[in-house]
């Protein structure tokens, strides 16, 4: 059975969903281990091929900085071919945090991938002055280049 390569099997990385990745694994098939609450389900999936496993990082109790970090070096110091597609990612600073980890993807609801690029106030004050001092550059206005 051949799949497109654009294609990845979602499958809980539970007992029964080892066995499957591990099949689908030596089938050529890629995989993503989903449900992923700690580090030795990384690790399990990882051993059974899955080219994904993503952690739920909006939903681990404690520490989730801190398991995902875990996660992320134990992938990391067993050179692992898997790969952290963190989900349920809840704000900018988890976004960031993933980045910071090395996690290789991540999904974004809606309303936190429209927040990445509302800007601060100190980037607004930054513009408003920005384009305060354009304005007043005498070369500026002259210039058919920089007409509005």
């Amino acid at each position: 059975m051949l799949l497109s390569n654009r294609m990845i099997v979602k499958i809980p990385a539970c007992y029964d969903g080892l066995k499957a990745m591990a099949i689908l694994s030596r089938d050529g098939i890629s995989t993503l281990a989903t449900t992923i609450y700690d580090s030795k389900q990384v690790v399990c999936s990882a051993i059974a091929g899955a080219k994904y496993a993503a952690p739920y990082l909006g939903r681990l109790l404690g520490d989730q900085n801190a398991k995902l970090a875990d996660m992320q070096a134990v992938i990391t110091e067993q050179k692992y071919p898997i790969k952290i597609m963190a989900a349920a990612i809840r704000s900018c600073e988890q976004f960031v945090e993933c980045a910071r980890l090395g996690v290789a993807a991540i999904t974004l609801p809606v309303d936190v991938y429209q927040a990445l690029f509302v800007p601060s106030s100190e980037v607004m004050d930054s513009l408003h002055n920005f384009e305060l001092d354009w304005s007043s550059n005498p070369l500026a206005k002259q210039s058919d280049l920089f007409a509005h």
